[in-house]
């Protein structure tokens, strides 16, 4: 998955492989199930979390690298939150904790004014979003 993002993104490549590795420290460090770890279950919503944070919905600045990193430290620990709230009902967890992460910081985002963010219309690669940023030629966000 990494190298088909590769392809398109070196940023958005760097948010995938950093997140799914920083959410599998963060796992180990809070004791989480090596099993679990192992399989990639912490990283994969982490890593979706921090291409959608770092580079695509925000800017990759410095803020923006540091909102992303604060979102997969929560997907980090609303994957096996929203396990324990979806297990009564047999539903599988999937993409869910990677929506609701983003969903939360998307709606934070009026309240938090060093965080630059990117309207749908400008979303476009991560390096050409910040390229336009750097030249003043990004839009408003939202």
């Amino acid at each position: 998955m990494a190298l088909g993002v590769l392809l398109n993104t070196r940023i958005g490549a760097l948010m995938c492989v950093g997140g799914s590795a920083i959410a599998a420290l963060i796992a180990m460090a809070a004791g989480a199930d090596e099993g679990a770890i192992n399989s990639g279950l912490y990283g994969f919503n982490a890593s979706l979390t921090a291409m959608a944070l770092g580079g695509l919905f925000f800017v990759f600045n410095k803020m923006g690298a540091l909102y992303a990193l604060f979102g997969i430290f929560v997907t980090t620990f609303a994957w096996p939150a929203v396990v324990l709230a979806l297990a009564p009902t047999g539903m599988p967890t999937l993409t869910f904790p990677f929506v609701l992460t983003s969903w939360l910081f998307l709606l934070a985002k009026p309240g938090l004014a060093a965080v630059r963010s990117v309207a749908p219309p400008d979303a476009t690669y991560p390096e050409d979003i910040y390229r336009r940023w750097k030249a003043d030629k990004l839009g408003p966000g939202f």
